[in-house]
């Protein structure tokens, strides 16, 4: 908040009042000037009018770029709103924050990022070969670790509870990497079988875009062919709360199968390129891609390859159930698809956008390939809209954010979307009839009860 302050008195220092003050002087000049203008006749008159329509190009161009250059360098010298800065800081407080959930705001916000038995079960069997005690890890993250049913889907929680005590447990940065060395194509079941059975990687890279939510719904990518080079982008969400090592752990997974399906023992990665700070463990992709560019605390995740490894024919030994096994993992696919309804599926939209301030209709729109009107249809017959998911949203989120002391109400209003504190204060006021700091004391010195 003082921040925003001395952002404030900045531009009005520099910036505003000097901007203000010319254009007056101009403005004052080419009155004076009009007027000397109605008394000349004909040529004269046309010379002058000329001449100050010049002077007004001349004095006003220069002065717009160089107010925008001032605001530029301001703005970057008190910037707090820095995205990766902020998410970073988040991911880390963020375990603290979900223990001030209630069930009814886990149920709200994050129903629809789940994860299959196969995944979560996979990672239970994982402790003990990689020296975690389950005993000590259950006092960690406070709930019992067992197996669930095949074809039951885990809530995003409590796998990301089971991570982060993992993590912290083994005090590995590079937890991720790990991980991911043990989950072959041979563990993932149906999608490792799909995976396996194309007749090149290009065509793998759909299946795995079509199918791989049958395993994890929070992941999204993209494949981009530009000129003799593959681009391929990932994101897991939601992004302000995914730490490195599990973006780590995916595309190590990916990297991994890749190798298994071509039979390569190094596989050619030109750029690697995260959107998270730079990790302890740098000296690993050093070491791993010596002659790939490799940059963190960038805007999006993406690796870059050369695109004729992906349409190279497929040595290994096709599946004659093939067209069955895609056949059940559509159904499968469509039963999970159906088990969602559009408004839980919007609200995970408005999340995933929400720290990075695009809660408009329109983004989310094109996020889901879908039309606005669409959107609002389907929204109005679930007797609900738009504007009223974003707000409830937020509201919910407020509450259990307010609850961990360690984060300061310009966080709790940059994570809710907000460009800055005032708004939500104006708003969380219209919500609870309360100001957030009076709000968070009453909900520490336990007056207020929420159940």
């Amino acid at each position: 908040m003082y921040e925003d302050i001395i952002f404030s008195i900045d531009f009005l220092s520099f910036v505003w009042i000097p901007t203000m003050l010319i254009l007056s002087i101009n403005i004052l000049v080419l009155f004076e000037e009009r007027e000397m203008a109605r008394e000349m006749d004909g040529e004269d008159r046309r010379k002058k009018t000329i001449k100050t329509l010049k002077k007004l190009i001349f004095t006003t161009t220069p002065l717009y770029i160089l107010t925008n250059y001032a605001t530029i360098i301001i703005k970057n010298k008190y910037n707090s709103y820095d995205i990766r800065a902020q998410n970073d800081l988040f991911c880390k407080r963020f375990i603290v924050i979900i223990d001030n959930f209630s069930k009814k705001d886990i149920n709200f916000l994050f129903t629809g990022f789940s994860v299959s038995s196969l995944f979560y079960n996979f990672l239970i069997e994982l402790l003990p070969t990689i020296g975690i005690d389950t005993e000590d890890l259950q006092s960690r993250i406070h709930y019992k670790i067992k197996p669930v049913l095949d074809g039951e889907r885990v809530s995003f929680i409590k796998v990301y509870r089971l991570w982060t005590g993992i993590e912290n447990l083994l005090n590995r940065s590079d937890i991720g990497l790990l991980i991911a060395d043990y989950f072959t194509l041979s563990k993932a079941g149906i999608i490792g079988e799909l995976f396996l059975g194309t007749k090149n990687l290009r065509e793998s890279i759909e299946i795995i875009k079509r199918f791989l939510s049958l395993m994890i719904n929070n992941i999204h990518f993209r494949y981009e062919e530009v000129e003799d080079d593959a681009i391929f982008y990932f994101d897991i969400v939601p992004r302000f709360v995914i730490p490195l090592s599990i973006t780590e752990c995916y595309i190590k997974i990916c990297y991994n199968w890749v190798r298994e399906y071509s039979g390569m023992d190094i596989f050619p990665i030109e750029e690697i390129s995260f959107y998270r700070a730079k990790p302890k463990h740098f000296k690993f992709y050093e070491l791993n891609f010596p002659k790939a560019k490799v940059s963190f605390s960038k805007s999006e995740n993406f690796i870059i390859l050369k695109k004729d490894i992906f349409y190279k024919k497929n040595k290994n030994k096709l599946s004659l159930s093939y067209e069955y096994i895609l056949k059940h993992a559509q159904n499968i696919k469509k039963n999970i698809s159906n088990s969602s309804s559009f408004t839980q599926k919007i609200t995970n939209q408005i999340l995933i956008n929400m720290p990075e301030g695009k809660n408009c209709i329109c983004s989310i729109s094109k996020n889901l390939n879908v039309s606005t009107s669409t959107i609002k249809r389907k929204l109005y017959n679930e007797n609900t809209n738009f504007k009223r998911l974003v707000e409830i949203t937020r509201k919910e989120l407020s509450i259990s954010m307010l609850k961990d002391k360690n984060l300061t109400y310009e966080e709790i209003s940059y994570l809710l979307g907000y460009s800055q504190y005032s708004p939500f204060f104006r708003a969380f006021k219209n919500w609870y009839h309360d100001s957030p700091s009076t709000y968070r004391e009453k909900l520490l010195s336990g007056k207020l009860d929420l159940s």
